[in-house]
């Protein structure tokens, strides 16, 4: 008799065990889908650490400002500013984390994953200058300035300084073609340059090619170069006598242009877009106690609209809502959504003084 008591027992305490342990599988399976939800891809280290890390607290500032229940519901992955490298961060929170959508930050790397967003139809917001990156795909869309725009502010500036002749040194990379492009495509600009150089990101030594772009004597260098090498190339250029203006595009901001340049920085001029909204410059100096730069700024609204695009339901209600965003409020001032996927960002000229990125 008691052993039949205590089998009963045994197998209703197996029972109840297996029901307890189907359960927490079935709420941990749950957790998981809800658990990483979006996806950051961001050069954490490598040449623009500086500016990945600015995107990663606005990315923060944005996800702990949606009334996101779950706090792990973002997950955030260094891809060094390497495209191969997104590519392998890319598969990884599709195939182990399983996000549903994707935020990725320049050209070059976000140039590597949107055919894959637009194929595994995960929503990717590139924050990135190339404008061809989002074009013709319907889960892809572009959250930076437009190089257009951007271009034509140059060449408004570049008039108004009356420059007589003009050199250029220009990176191979798609971002900065795409604006070099946009600014030579300006007939009264073309003419006014006289040497160009295009060159690899990366470079550290410029001054061979430097002493080429003196010999035609210009009262102005462009500078399409990323953080780090632009102020390596404005240094050196100034060692080499050239007293000059530097005019570029908004790739040079960032803190390895300042460590790389230092004085000989001052007053270049370069096109930026318009910075952050009130509201939000006072929230990241409060939490961060810095400015926030324009990769603080574009992160925190690429997130928040991926959030707030989330809870409209699935993928297709989702795209739509981007699509249909007008004079949306964000970090980066009241912006809007257009035909091509792309959103319509203000850009202003900006300059360095005192070793500080500030408005012109």
């Amino acid at each position: 008799m008691k052993n039949i008591n205590f089998k009963k027992t045994w197998f209703l305490g197996l029972f109840l065990l297996s029901v307890l342990l189907l359960i927490w599988l079935l709420g941990s399976n749950n957790v998981n889908q809800t658990k990483t939800s979006v996806g950051v891809i961001l050069p954490l280290t490598g040449p623009i650490a500086s500016l990945g890390e600015s995107a990663k607290n606005g990315a923060l500032l944005a996800f702990n400002d949606s009334n996101i229940e779950r706090k792990n519901s973002i997950v955030f992955e260094d891809d060094h500013f390497d495209p191969k490298t997104t590519i392998l961060a890319y598969n990884k929170l599709k195939e182990i984390n399983k996000v549903n959508s994707v935020v990725c930050f320049a050209s070059a790397p976000c140039n590597a994953i949107a055919p894959l967003a637009e194929r595994d139809h995960i929503i990717l917001i590139a924050i990135a200058s190339d404008p061809l990156v989002q074009v013709n795909k319907k889960y892809v869309f572009r959250l930076e300035i437009s190089p257009l725009v951007e271009s034509q502010k140059i060449a408004e500036y570049i008039k108004t300084k009356n420059f007589k002749s003009i050199s250029s040194v220009v990176a191979i990379q798609s971002g900065v073609q795409a604006a070099y492009k946009g600014l030579i495509d300006d007939s009264n600009i073309n003419k006014l340059i006289n040497n160009s150089e295009s060159v690899n990101v990366g470079e550290r030594d410029y001054r061979t090619i430097i002493s080429g772009l003196l010999k035609t004597n210009p009262q102005a260098i462009i500078v399409g170069l990323l953080p780090g090498d632009a102020g390596n190339f404005i240094k050196q250029a100034r060692e080499l006598g050239f007293a000059g203006d530097f005019v570029g595009f908004n790739f040079i901001e960032g803190e390895e242009t300042l460590k790389a340049g230092g004085e000989a920085l001052e007053d270049t001029v370069y096109s930026q877009s318009a910075g952050g909204s009130v509201w939000f410059n006072n929230l990241y100096k409060e939490t961060y106690t810095m400015s926030a730069d324009s990769g603080a700024i574009h992160s925190y609204d690429a997130l928040k609209i991926l959030l707030q695009a989330q809870k409209k339901g699935g993928k297709e209600d989702a795209v739509k809502y981007i699509e249909s965003l007008k004079n949306y409020n964000g970090a980066s001032g009241v912006f809007s959504s257009d035909s091509v996927h792309q959103f319509t960002l203000p850009v202003v000229l900006k300059t360095i003084r005192g070793g500080q990125f500030v408005k012109l």
